[in-house]
């Protein structure tokens, strides 16, 4: 017998570059209306030092929509920078993690 896992929620980093800065969207598409809290952390690396951002909050989304929890714009390229997005729901639990670049 052959046991089918429920739809997954997707979290994810959406990532693009424009005028040499680094756009992060730190996006959640549920497959239920669901109402949680995130967690949003970019560090990024210069020849000034290191530099650390953290967002969160809590958010309420309609299921099947995809929703920008967070954005941030750092300067420079792939490499020079890392991306966290943990998404919780209301009692805590974690329901889905992304990284950027991804991790194994």
């Amino acid at each position: 017998m052959v046991t089918t896992l429920p739809p997954a929620d997707i979290c994810k980093i959406e990532y693009h570059e424009a005028g040499g800065m680094a756009h992060l969207s730190a996006v959640l598409i549920p497959v239920a209306a669901r109402e949680g809290t995130y967690q949003f952390r970019v560090r990024s690396m210069s020849e000034g030092g290191m530099s650390s951002n953290s967002q969160g909050g809590e958010f309420s989304i309609k299921g099947g929509h995809q929703e920008d929890l967070s954005k941030v714009v750092v300067n420079g390229a792939p490499g020079k920078w890392a991306a966290e997005l943990q998404v919780f729901d209301t009692s805590g639990n974690l329901i889905c993690h992304s990284t950027l670049p991804e991790t194994k």
